[in-house]
């Protein structure tokens, strides 16, 4: 059940993002990205419906995800990045690495481009146990915008707003799909 929801959240995070278009440069290089956690009422409910105390929480409010790629490598596909991030989940601080870890270049058109990857790390919660943290994360072509879903052992946190205009940035995916199928006939 865990990677069909991992799945679907990647699949989510990319299509959150094809509808932000890139300008035919060349990308930026990784920035720095601060989110806050999705105010989106679906989002919330989703991650209420969780194992928040995964991350030590009650209820998820007032929390906020800071990466600071410190390091990148321009590959063919994408970016190898490596850096920090800081967790403040209703004001504790938990702070972990990324070690190169791959964000995948995804040109959903010419227009339309996204890097997304599934960056993998640990925070110490309750009393310092250590807590496996998978971060989806998609950004625009100019990282000027970024979602992200941590996840760990079952519990969601959302930065965001992960769902917002799902269905209409579905049916845009299918509709080029189909425009693509119909110039191959």
């Amino acid at each position: 059940m865990k990677k069909i929801l991992t799945t679907m959240m990647c699949i989510m995070l990319v299509l959150t993002f094809t509808a932000c278009g890139g300008d035919g440069k060349t990308p930026a290089e990784p920035q720095d990205i601060s989110l806050s956690l999705s105010t989106a009422e679906n989002d919330i409910e989703y991650m209420q419906a969780g194992n928040l105390s995964a991350f030590g929480l009650e209820k998820a409010e007032n929390c906020t995800l800071a990466l600071d790629f410190t390091d990148s490598e321009s590959t063919d596909d994408g970016f190898i990045v490596s850096g920090v991030g800081t967790l403040n989940l209703n004001g504790e601080i938990y702070d972990f690495d990324i070690d190169s870890q791959t964000l995948a270049r995804i040109e959903v058109s010419e227009e339309n481009t996204v890097y997304s990857g599934i960056l993998n790390s640990f925070i110490r919660i309750r009393r310092g146990e250590k807590q496996e943290i998978s971060i989806d994360f998609t950004a625009d072509r100019s990282f000027s915008q970024a979602v992200a879903t941590v996840s760990a052992d079952g519990g969601y946190l959302f930065f965001g707003d992960v769902f917002a205009d799902y269905l209409e940035y579905f049916n845009m995916v299918l509709t080029q799909i189909n425009e693509q199928e119909q110039g191959r006939e």
